[in-house]
């Protein structure tokens, strides 16, 4: 398992999901996102078909139904049902939950980082490969060496 942080300091979740996503996805890559509840699942859901007019990433929730058809799966369960091999969490879920993932990915605004980085030090504890990432002031992200994360 592979382990990756992003923490958001200068843009909100909903204009960063989308982009993350796209890079994940042009690697042919099967994805859960995984939120807190239904609305959130929702929330995105509309998110992902209105952010960008000149593209469309194909993904469903269980409103939608045909699951291993959608290469995004939104859901507030840790149920792969696409076949997902990475996953993003927009929530603190232990490791334990996601173990099935060859790739987990957190991503979450800097004012819930308390529990994210206890799961960044249950990472380095336990050796998994593990990347943290921060955003700079222009939006870019920037990799932090273990000191500095914390």
């Amino acid at each position: 398992m592979k382990v990756r942080f992003y923490q958001l300091t200068s843009a909100p979740l909903g204009k960063v999901l989308p982009k993350l996503l796209e890079k994940i996805y042009e690697q042919r890559q099967r994805i859960l996102v995984l939120c807190s509840n239904e609305e959130t699942v929702q929330a995105f859901n509309e998110g992902l078909w209105t952010y960008r007019p000149t593209s469309f990433l194909p993904h469903g929730t269980s409103k939608e139904g045909d699951a291993t058809n959608q290469p995004i799966w939104l859901s507030s369960k840790v149920e792969p049902l696409n076949g997902a091999t990475v996953c993003v969490s927009i929530e603190p879920k232990k490791l334990e939950e996601l173990s099935r993932f060859e790739v987990v990915v957190y991503l979450f605004e800097s004012s819930r980082n308390a529990a994210f980085i206890s799961l960044w030090q249950e990472c380095q504890n336990k050796k998994i490969e593990t990347v943290f990432w921060d955003q700079d002031v222009e939006g870019a992200w920037v990799e932090k060496v273990a000191a500095e994360v914390g």
